[in-house]
Parts: structure tokens; sequence; C-alpha cells
């Protein structure tokens, strides 16, 4: 539940109620909610209250979870002002004369766990031929592991003053709406950039759930054909943007599209909405809202940590092994270590692994080490046969210079070569093949 500003608040007397923090869960299809009927889980802290010595001093508060009963308030008013007060289902009591008639009748809103609890009671009172109206509300908060509840109760509302403490109630309701939905398509927007296709991949990048912007400097996730995913896409149905869901579903395809940074994925089999899916489906990556790779019955489950390891460097490409092989160790854990873990759910217990970040960033300091191995190998090689080409033209052109062999083409007669000759450009007369090979690998680690 994220916290935020928006609070409501209603005042009678010396008793301030106080509506705040509310936070939403809708049903897994809706993503606008339009009323309450369009709420599935409802969060919000209910505190109250009471003036002393010119000071608020807190009576009590409560943070409501679930199914709340102030979602209830405006309906139970409702009914209570339909209901006919000689309809014999009243409390009726009569004044010893007769002379004057009372009529109640309530509503109480609680749940097996009473995190908010209201009662409102409307009584008719008949004197002399007259009608009066009045409400008692009580508003009141308990605990999950009490039976006890602290409770305030106000008398004698009139209808007016009632009736403006259910629209302070509508109206933090509304403001809550409003907030769920424009936090809804903030994440939204975020979750629809979020995700590249490049060299046959999905990225997915992480999304800043404070303010909702991607940061593409940290990796989340990334995806191949062959992997088994869940997806929420985006779809329209009736004119209104709904939520779809594909579980247990298989990537079979993955291609750039000509324009832009967006592209395509193919999924086939697992279910649509919890039914089963047969057919091949080519989502557009912008309308995804939800992935998550699902290894659940995979025994990468039960990888070890070179095993993991391998599981990921075998996705990568030309340029991200570059990256490793230059970049710090710092710079490759703040970017790669969710991606890495994610291939093999490196988190699970599963794996045994006591420190999963400590694990994770032994495999980045790996697979470091294995790049900037290869990439001094290419150097080394690189310098070399650049060497090889040089000594061949020059003793070409001036074969007096030498008296070995001037067609070297390999590393093994350049060895033979420089074993016989001495200052062959070498810069050093007389160092040896071994020697300059050193000093070759140590310019390539200065690199």
């Amino acid at each position: 539940m994220f916290k935020n500003n928006i609070k409501s608040i209603w005042r009678y007397n010396d008793i301030k109620i106080v509506f705040s923090e509310p936070s939403i869960q809708a049903p897994e299809k809706i993503v606008d909610v339009e009323n309450i009927e369009d709420i599935l889980y409802y969060y919000y802290t209910l505190t109250v209250y009471r003036k002393c010595n010119k000071k608020w001093k807190e009576v009590l508060c409560a943070n409501v979870w679930d199914f709340p009963q102030i979602l209830e308030l405006e309906r139970v008013l409702e009914m209570l002002n339909k209901s006919s007060y000689d309809d014999n289902s009243w409390q009726v009591d009569k004044s010893d004369d007769g002379s004057t008639v009372w009529y109640q009748k309530s509503y109480t809103l609680t749940g097996i766990v009473p995190e908010d609890f209201y009662t409102i009671e409307k009584e008719v009172r008949i004197w002399d031929g007259d009608v009066y109206e009045c409400f008692n509300l009580t508003v009141g908060a308990g605990k999950f592991d009490s039976d006890t509840v602290t409770s305030v109760v106000l008398r004698k509302l009139k209808p007016e003053e009632i009736t403006g403490f259910i629209d302070v109630v509508k109206d933090f309701i509304r403001k809550s709406i409003e907030h769920h939905n424009k936090i809804q398509h903030e994440r939204i927007d975020a979750d629809r950039q979020a995700r590249i296709i490049k060299d046959g991949k999905m990225y997915e990048y992480s999304i800043n759930t404070e303010d909702f912007t991607v940061n593409f400097d940290v990796l989340d996730s990334i995806y191949t054909v062959g992997d088994t995913v869940e997806l929420t896409i985006l779809e329209k149905h009736d004119g209104k943007d709904v939520f779809t869901h594909y579980n247990n579903c298989r990537i079979v395809n993955i291609e750039e599209s000509n324009i832009g940074k967006g592209g395509y994925i193919t999924i086939t089999g697992g279910t649509k909405d919890y039914e089963i899916n047969e057919t091949e489906l080519k989502i557009p990556v912008e309308l995804i809202v939800h992935s998550f790779t699902d290894i659940t019955s995979s025994e990468k489950l039960s990888y070890n940590r070179k095993q993991c390891m391998e599981e990921f460097t075998k996705i990568m490409t030309k340029e991200e092994q570059k990256e490793f092989a230059e970049m710090p160790v710092d710079y490759l854990v703040n970017k790669w270590t969710y991606a890495i873990a994610c291939r093999t759910w490196m988190f699970r217990s599963e794996h045994g692994f006591k420190n999963p970040k400590k694990t994770i960033k032994k495999v980045i300091k790996k697979i470091k080490k294995r790049y900037n191995e290869e990439d001094e190998k290419k150097y080394v090689k690189r310098k070399i046969k650049q060497k090889i080409d040089e000594r061949n033209k020059r003793w070409r052109e001036h074969p007096e210079t030498c008296h070995v062999t001037v067609n070297a083409t390999s590393l093994e007669e350049l060895e033979n070569d420089v074993r016989e000759c001495t200052n062959l450009d070498t810069l050093i007369p007389g160092e040896s093949r071994e020697a300059y090979i050193v000093r070759l690998k140590k310019s390539a680690k200065e690199c």
C-alpha cells in the first residue's frame, strides 16, 4: 500500500473524523475503476480526534484492510431513509401518558475483524402529532487479536448533519478511485516503455515505483525464445481497456519492429484468462504491462552457481560480453543482478545459496574474468599478427636485414624467427618471444 496525501475530514462539535491514505485493488481484468462495484480490496486509515483545551487529541486510529465497512455507509443511510417507521420493522417505545412515541431502526456495519465499525441509527419521535427525525452515529475500530472495539458515539444528529457525514465519505471514496486510476495509468505507461526488443530477445528494465519512471541502467529480466512466461497485456473490450492474462505460455518467436524500439513476441500454449489457449498469438511489445519467467517445474531451480552462470552466458551477445570485460564490477552488479537472477530464480531457497546477492556478485566477477581473458587473448593475437605482417613486409623489401625466413605466416614460425633474430621492431634488442608476449598481455590489461 503506497503512502499518499489524500484525505477527507468531517467535523462535528469537538469531534473530527479523518479518512486518509486510501489504496484500491481492482479485480484482475479491470483497468479503470468506475465505482465501488469495481473494487476488490480497499485499504484506508481511519482516525478520530477529540478537541481538548483547543488541541486535537487522537481517540482512535485504525489501518483498515481488505473489505472495509465504509463502502456500505451510503447504502445504509439510503435504506434507513426509504424505510417507513410504521412498516413494523422499527423498534417502538411510548411515554407513560402516550403523548410521545419513539421509533428506532439501525444498521451496524462490522466484519469478522472489526477494523472499522459503524452504526447508523435513525430515530423518529412523534409528539403531539408533530414528527421529529434525528440520527445517532457510532464510529469505531477494533483489532485482529481483540474482541474490543474502541468507538465514539455522536447523538441527535440532524438529517443534514448525517448527510454531511456521508458526503465526506463519498468524497473520500471518489478521490480514492481517481487516485487509483491516475496511478494505474502512470504504471501502465511505464510498463509499456520498460520492454525493448533487441538481438532476438526481450529486455525488461527496472521501474521506479515511487514516480513510475523507467531506469534504463538496471535490467530486471531478459526473455528468449523457448522461455515459459506469464504475461498481462492491454486489450479493448466493449470500448474499454481491460487486462488479459496469459499463463504458462511458451515464447516461439521474438522479432524487432522496422520502426523504433518496438517489436513483437509470439506465444503459444498455456491459458488465456484461465482457459486453455491453443493458438499462436503475436503480441506488440508495447501492449505488455506485466511479464514474468515461469520456471516452477524446471530443473533450473536446482542449479548450482556454475550452472546458473552458464544459463545466463549462453544468451549473451558479443556486445554484452564486451561490456562485462570492460565495465567495472559495481556497474555490472547494479545493472545485471536481477537479469542474471531471474534466468534461474537465484533468490529461491531451492538453490541453497546462503546469500543469493553475494552469489550473484561472484557470478558477475567470473563472467567478467572469462571475457577479460578472451579479450586479452584476442588482443595478443591481433598484435602479434600485426607484427608478422610488418616484419614480412620489411623483410620482403629489405631481406638483408634478417637471415631467417621472410614468409612467416603463423605464430609458430614467428616464434622460431624471433628466437633467431634480434631487434625485429620489438623496440627492445634481443627481446624473446616469451618476453614480448608478456609485455603485450600487460598492455592489454592497461587498455
